[in-house]
């Protein structure tokens, strides 16, 4: 896959290079090669979840973020490779000179991110897959905060290990797995009369101990509640909870999750958010137009 999207690359670039004028547009998104790695893109995070038992519409939700995220990405990726198109005197390159000088790009967004990206995007499948089993029994029992209980847990995460609480508490609206990047802990149904129930506040304060190092509340959300991850973003997130008020301020918020974390998914909630609703609506549109659309409005603001 990681061979497949260099070669994509190559192409996705060549279409940059090709572009007229001096300023990026958000319409190259619509390209045919920008389409092609975006699907593939796509199509690989999706691989995650094929065999995970959840409902149609949750499916659904998961493939048409899954696409979002990658059109997202590949914009930042075209974003960040357009200064590289002009020498210092303010030549354009030849192709094979801009190429070289944007393959840093390539290799950090399709090798070092990717495998991140992927298992990011497994364990949050999997864990939406599982949340919607649990609803079907409402608090007939209690979920209860596992670890893989070797040594490659991390301390703040064995610390919620045995946490215990119904599924109506408020305490998995924020700290429901996964909760870091490559996070292997899971959440089990319990009987209510096996195991005592965590008292609500101590749950919370182990809670932000755990995650006290998400400043930007990147993990801080149920993949199952938010439909991973497209609602309204949490409470601590630093992003505005009101619509974007101003655009491209947050595309910048995006994209600078993106370039900072291993950038998956529930970075860019406001934007994904505005994405999805305008996709929920796109009945005629192809999902490049609406694609670029929603980008360009974004970007207006």
């Amino acid at each position: 896959m990681r061979k497949r999207l260099s070669s994509l690359f190559s192409c996705m670039m060549k279409s940059l290079f090709n572009e007229k004028g001096s300023q990026f547009r958000v319409e190259i998104v619509a390209d045919r090669a920008v389409q092609e790695f975006v699907d593939t893109h796509a199509a690989a995070l999706d691989s995650t979840f094929q065999k995970v038992e959840m409902s149609d519409a949750m499916r659904r939700r998961l493939t048409r973020s899954n696409y979002i995220f990658s059109g997202m990405k590949a914009f930042h990726e075209l974003h960040e490779a357009f200064p590289s198109l002009l020498d210092d005197n303010g030549n354009r390159k030849p192709f094979e000179r801009f190429l070289n000088d944007v393959r840093s790009i390539d290799k950090t967004y399709n090798s070092n991110y990717l495998r991140a990206e992927y298992n990011f995007v497994a364990a949050s499948a999997e864990m939406a897959g599982r949340w919607e089993q649990f609803m079907r029994d409402g608090d007939r029992y209690n979920l209860q905060y596992r670890t893989q209980t070797d040594d490659k847990v991390r301390p703040e995460h064995a610390a919620l290990d045995r946490v215990t609480l119904p599924p109506s508490d408020s305490f998995w609206e924020e700290f429901y797995p996964p909760n870091g990047w490559n996070c292997r802990c899971t959440v089990v149904q319990v009987r209510k009369s096996k195991f005592p129930e965590t008292p609500h506040d101590e749950a919370m304060r182990l809670g932000d101990e755990a995650l006290q190092r998400d400043s930007k509340g990147i993990f801080r959300f149920n993949p199952g509640i938010e439909q991973y991850p497209t609602t309204t973003p949490t409470q601590s997130d630093a992003a505005p909870h009101a619509p974007l008020q101003k655009a491209t301020k947050a595309v910048n918020w995006h994209l600078c999750r993106i370039t900072r974390c291993a950038r998956l998914v529930p970075s860019f909630t406001n934007v994904n958010n505005c994405a999805v609703k305008r996709l929920s609506t796109a009945k005629a549109q192809s999902k490049s137009a609406t694609l670029s659309t929603v980008l360009t409005e974004i970007m207006k603001g």
